[in-house]
């Protein structure tokens, strides 16, 4: 199974590569696609001897995500990450009834993967996602549904994803990955959610500060702001902003 990492800006410091070889991914087993001619040359450069690096001009995430998509082959499963994973986070319940997370080894997050995406192929799906934080308490509120759920959102910093049927709205240069994942639904084909697993990552949140490359924007900025409005409005009364508008949601009464 082949893992799609579209990456701007972060040469040398796109941890999901590292993460990927880390855990024993071999060179055609990591796919980086590539926006600009510069980032293209950089890229070789540093990750040549472990990723395959491709390259099409594209002005956001949603373009560049779709070069590493178009790598594939029809019906193909794989999964596309963020590049910014420095490793994945997982629930263990404990025996007393509270909530404990640990970080997962690399033999770990492979055979969760694994997991994920063998349901969707015994489901006939096109999307499967994780867990969209690191959360431990929330995580084991979504495992009172059980392992996987159906019909309910992660993020796009892991998504399993079949060839020929899934692209990313270019005209979003965030929420794309909520784009995806409701237009599914809307379309009556089922999306699953592994509920045990989450990211290890900094999100683009003012209080984090500036960050390397990437989407190049804060969730708190306007311009994400309009376009979690924009998903929700394709998508209501199934979709609903969250809190400050930094996020797209689902109206469980509708699912």
């Amino acid at each position: 199974m082949r893992f799609l990492v579209p990456s701007y800006g972060r040469a040398g410091k796109a941890r999901t590569i590292d993460f990927l070889h880390e855990s024993g991914l071999k060179r055609p087993e990591i796919v980086v696609s590539t926006q600009t001619e510069q980032d293209y040359a950089d890229y070789r450069n540093t990750y040549g001897e472990v990723a395959t690096v491709v390259y099409r001009p594209a002005s956001n995430l949603s373009g560049n995500a779709n070069t590493a998509l178009s790598e594939l082959e029809s019906g193909e499963i794989a999964v596309i990450m963020d590049d910014d994973i420095r490793g994945v986070q997982v629930y263990d319940p404990k025996e007393d009834g509270t909530a404990r997370g640990r970080r997962a080894t690399a033999r770990e997050f492979m055979m969760l993967v694994g997991e994920l995406s063998s349901e969707v192929e015994r489901r006939g799906l096109n999307v499967g996602v994780a867990y969209p934080t690191e959360n431990p308490l929330s995580m084991k509120s979504a495992m009172r549904a059980g392992r996987f759920s159906l019909n309910r959102l992660g993020s796009g910093w892991l998504m399993v994803v079949r060839g020929g049927e899934v692209e990313f709205d270019e005209s979003l240069d965030s929420c794309e990955d909520y784009d995806v994942q409701l237009k599914e639904i809307c379309s009556g084909r089922d999306i699953v959610r592994l509920n045990c697993m989450g990211p290890l990552t900094v999100p683009r949140s003012e209080a984090n500060g500036e960050q390397d490359g990437g989407r190049g924007f804060f969730y708190e900025d306007d311009r994400h702001r309009e376009n979690v409005k924009e998903v929700v409005r394709r998508y209501a009364p199934i979709a609903k902003a969250g809190r400050g508008l930094k996020k797209v949601l689902i109206d469980t009464r509708y699912v």
